[in-house]
């Protein structure tokens, strides 16, 4: 599909379909669903085209319900990111999996 037919059913110009693909703006949350629409993506590909999306505007807030000892260490990692190894991304993502991982085995999840 053109950026031109895109943009057509989704009611914006080509241009600004273009400036999304280059990552130079980012779509409302209203167009990205007429874009999901238009594209007919399934569950999968809607929901890493919103992680994507997420990921892109490198900005992080931590949530309202958050304790002090969670906010702290998010504020901790803020020396670390931009200077972490894959391995080290890798050994933090492994961890933060156990625990769900072993709930998951009892049945608790």
């Amino acid at each position: 599909m053109s950026q031109t037919d895109l943009a057509s059913m989704v009611g914006v110009r080509a241009n600004y379909i273009s400036t999304l693909e280059n990552s130079r703006k980012l779509p409302s949350e209203a167009l990205l669903e007429k874009i999901i629409d238009c594209l007919r993506l399934n569950q999968n590909d809607t929901e890493r085209l919103k992680n994507d999306l997420e990921l892109s505007r490198f900005s992080l807030r931590a949530p309202n319900n958050a304790s002090r000892e969670e906010f702290e260490l998010l504020y901790m990692m803020k020396d670390y990111v931009g200077n972490l190894t894959s391995s080290q991304i890798q050994l933090m993502k492994m961890a933060l999996k156990i625990e769900d991982e072993i709930k998951s085995e009892r049945g608790i999840l």
